[in-house]
């Protein structure tokens, strides 16, 4: 059965997923790490798996190349992978995953032995979506992919974080182990819908051409008629008047 996406109107993290050695903030905003955090560095909500975005001042960023965005934006095949990152979005989980990490306050996520080469977040997987910069659904499973094997990296395989980041990804997985099907179903669909078209269009012109040829038949009918009354009202043709004339008298 096909797990459910557990969602949280708010999008952050559920007070569920905050073990004892969970990190809090306090309400200054300030970052408050507890002894047995199993994120590095402070917040879960801030020690993301994958922060997409570019960091401020001299941090590292990522040498992978921008993704260009398609002209006409997102091709309709990906419309299906656009609803389940959509959905992802909306788990109660996805708090840490949604936005860059904040180089502010975790500047080891961007410079020094633990940086992440090429970081990347849910959402700016789905701005690049919708600009059409992924050419296929492999394409954005590839980026969603690295966003779980960032937070791996950075925050180590039996962290809290990492085991919020095993859901996910197994939830995404096998949502998306299911959309070829769709995108079959869907194409199987539209050609049936452009068969239809085109039988109608076939129909059509059928129709138009016999109620031509009915229309000329009644034509033809018509002139016949009346080629035949008019050599009805003709007299029969007979012999001419001045045979009178040979009867005259001797002389």
């Amino acid at each position: 059965k096909t797990p459910s996406l557990v969602t949280n109107s708010q999008g952050g993290v559920p007070s569920g997923a905050r073990s004892s050695g969970g990190v809090r903030r306090r309400d200054s905003g300030e970052p408050r790490e507890r002894k047995r955090s199993g994120v590095p560095g402070g917040s879960a909500m801030a020690a993301q798996a994958g922060g997409g975005g570019q960091p401020v001042g001299a941090v590292h960023r990522s040498k992978r190349p921008k993704l260009a965005a398609r002209p006409g934006g997102m091709s309709p095949k990906l419309k299906p992978v656009l609803k389940l990152l959509n959905e992802l979005l909306r788990h109660q989980y996805v708090g840490p995953f949604a936005a860059p990490v904040d180089p502010r306050i975790y500047p080891s996520y961007y410079e020094g032995p633990r940086a992440v080469a090429d970081p990347i977040d849910l959402g700016s997987i789905k701005k690049n979506l919708e600009a059409g910069a992924y050419a296929n659904a492999d394409a954005v499973k590839t980026d969603v992919d690295r966003v779980w094997a960032n937070c791996r990296q950075y925050n180590g395989e039996e962290s809290e974080i990492a085991r919020m980041a095993e859901t996910l990804e197994g939830l995404f997985d096998e949502k998306m182990a299911t959309i070829p099907q769709e995108l079959e179903a869907e194409e199987e669909a539209s050609r049936r819908r452009d068969d239809q078209r085109k039988d109608k269009r076939e129909r059509d012109l059928l129709k138009q051409m016999q109620d031509m040829q009915r229309q000329m038949m009644e034509m033809q009918k018509q002139q016949l008629a009346m080629q035949q009354q008019g050599m009805a009202a003709v007299p029969p043709g007979g012999g001419g008047g001045g045979g009178g004339g040979g009867g005259g008298g001797r002389g």
